[in-house]
């Protein structure tokens, strides 16, 4: 049987509680049979993802995207 995915989407740059939270997520899901892929493009969350052998993704969509002013207006 296939492993369940589970995407894990961070939008950031940065690194906090929110990236740890991510991180903690992933090996709880990865303990529990699923595979968990971290979506982000954080620098230090894909280090971090990487060394504990988590699979990272960085979609391109991610440096361009803006959710304030009139780009929350003209969405694709």
């Amino acid at each position: 049987m296939a492993k369940r995915r589970v995407f894990l989407i961070r939008n950031v740059t940065g690194f906090g509680g929110g990236e740890v939270y991510q991180l903690n997520m992933a090996r709880m899901l990865k303990a529990s049979g699923f595979e968990p892929f971290i979506v982000t493009n954080s620098r230090e969350l894909k280090l971090r993802a990487k060394r504990a052998g988590y699979n990272v993704l960085v979609p391109p969509y991610i440096r361009r995207q803006n959710w304030s002013g009139v780009f929350n207006l003209l969405l694709p």
